[in-house]
């Protein structure tokens, strides 16, 4: 019996709705107030990130998502600076720019890897902290870090619970 291929589309949906899915669990939000962007951020006059969030969702969660799924995605793109890594940021940077007051966050990961979430660290409010293995790289002027994403949201819904 041969394998279905999966296309690229599907696979990012598929990415997109998981991520969704785990900020709703993790931070308790409703589905109308967080959920996938229709058309995969395709109506980006209306909505930028590829995960739409209400304003009382974004008083909890201020980030703008970009999500990606490659299928051969690794942390050591990252590290090494990988040309598409680069298109990546620069469009989460300009695209954010958008929206005011949202702080960047691609969300990556590859075929049977871990996701992870990546931010820029000088955007990040002051207490926030994740204690579980980081990843800290530059891009342009900026200070990054990739987190593990059950990482992050964890470590980001304790900040919440604390300041907010």
């Amino acid at each position: 019996m041969r394998k279905r291929k999966t296309s690229t589309w599907r696979k990012g949906t598929a990415f997109e709705r998981w991520f969704e899915k785990q900020i709703r669990e993790v931070l308790k939000l409703s589905k109308s107030d967080c959920y996938r962007t229709p058309g995969s951020g395709g109506i980006r006059h209306l909505v930028g990130s590829d995960i739409y969030l209400s304003e009382s969702a974004r008083a909890v969660f201020p980030f703008y998502v970009e999500c990606k799924h490659w299928r051969t995605w690794r942390l050591d793109k990252v590290m090494f600076m990988h040309r598409t890594v680069k298109i990546w940021l620069h469009k989460l940077l300009s695209d954010g720019r958008r929206e005011p007051g949202q702080i960047p966050l691609l969300v990556a990961r590859g075929h049977r890897t871990e996701s992870f979430a990546i931010m820029p660290v000088g955007l990040l409010p002051r207490g926030f902290v994740c204690s579980d293995p980081v990843l800290y790289f530059r891009y342009g002027e900026d200070r990054w870090a990739a987190v593990p994403v059950r990482t992050f949201l964890s470590a980001w819904k304790d900040y919440a619970r604390k300041k907010l």
